[in-house]
């Protein structure tokens, strides 16, 4: 072969030289897929120079790299498709290059995962799920209930749902896998009329109380007590005490709203009357401790028409406010 030098296009020198040809090293491609990852292998002749390895993978960000020896390696594609990895091998020494192709299927499999349920024994409409992922990793669980998704935010945990009407609801849970690909399954579940009584519970009681002195209230106190607890004892020992407002801390056993009403024992004769209910209250202290009733009930049980009764699903607690 001769090599000219040019200069200004003219030709100001020659040489001859000998180029050997670089035969075809029969490079190519092999991938052993596992899950969403391939293990590519490299096979080609011995290479007369050291080569640099070119790789493009075909996945969604469209990844390169360059690796100068021609061992084993994995790659994850993260989700299933069907995708063309390239390889380029350059001699840079010799100025050659080779190519190889291969296709890679990435297959999306079914994982083997389910839920479990149990009804709530207060409340027949009111179903507990657990997710069984059997070792599935997932990123996401929504549930498809009564016509909308739900997002489960505790992955590990269970998640709980009360229906609004009875009869057979179809149940559908689906999951993201750690590669994004989402998988559902389904149940239709026979929901049973709820024929218990919620039960509503008194946790604790919040005390709005204000005193003073010569039959006027000035000073307002906040006492939290437990249920349990007996007696509400006055602030720095003030003669006049008002009931401003008695509010509930409690819980139902249909997650309900709880609601609550009190009475107090204004004229001190161990008898709640209708007329001391939820109200206002001004008293003196030195006269004797006054009793006072606490009630709570759901919206569906309505308020007491007894005072201070705390049956049909109701709860209460009493007592004392002494100086």
């Amino acid at each position: 072969m001769r090599v000219d030098m040019l200069s200004k296009g003219q030709v100001v020198a020659s040489e001859e030289r000998v180029v050997s040809p670089v035969a075809n090293p029969n490079l190519a491609i092999q991938c052993q897929v596992t899950g969403s990852s391939c293990e590519f292998n490299i096979s080609h002749e011995q290479l007369p120079a050291s080569a640099r390895y070119f790789w493009t993978f075909g996945d969604v960000n469209n990844t390169k790299d360059t690796r100068y020896n021609a061992n084993s390696f994995n790659f994850d594609y993260r989700q299933h498709g069907q995708y063309e990895a390239v390889l380029e091998l350059f001699i840079d020494e010799l100025n050659t290059q080779f190519k190889a192709t291969t296709v890679v299927n990435i297959s999306t499999s079914t994982p083997d995962f389910n839920f479990d349920y149990r009804v709530d024994a207060s409340n027949s409409q009111r179903l507990i799920f657990t997710p069984d992922l059997a070792g599935v990793e997932v990123t996401d669980i929504r549930w498809n209930i009564e016509q909308r998704w739900v997002r489960q935010s505790d992955l590990s945990g269970t998640w709980t749902h009360t229906f609004s009407e009875p009869g057979v609801h179809t149940v559908y849970m689906a999951i993201t896998d750690s590669h994004g690909s989402i998988h559902t399954t389904s149940k239709s579940i026979n929901v049973k009329a709820n024929t218990q009584q919620p039960k509503a519970t008194v946790n604790q009681a919040q005390v709005m109380m204000k005193y003073g002195s010569y039959s006027m209230c000035y000073h307002s106190q906040l006492h939290q007590l437990a249920k349990g607890d007996s007696e509400l004892n006055s602030y720095w020992n003030f003669p006049i005490a008002c009931v401003s407002e008695i509010t509930v801390d409690g819980s139902s056993s249909d997650g309900s709203t709880v609601l609550s009403e009190y009475w107090v024992d204004l004229n001190r004769d161990n008898q709640f009357q209708t007329n001391e209910k939820n109200i206002t209250s001004t008293f003196n202290l030195s006269e004797g401790a006054v009793n006072v009733c606490v009630v709570a009930y759901t919206e569906a049980q309505g308020p007491s028409v007894v005072p201070c009764d705390p049956t049909q699903g109701r709860d209460s607690m009493q007592f004392k406010i002494v100086q």
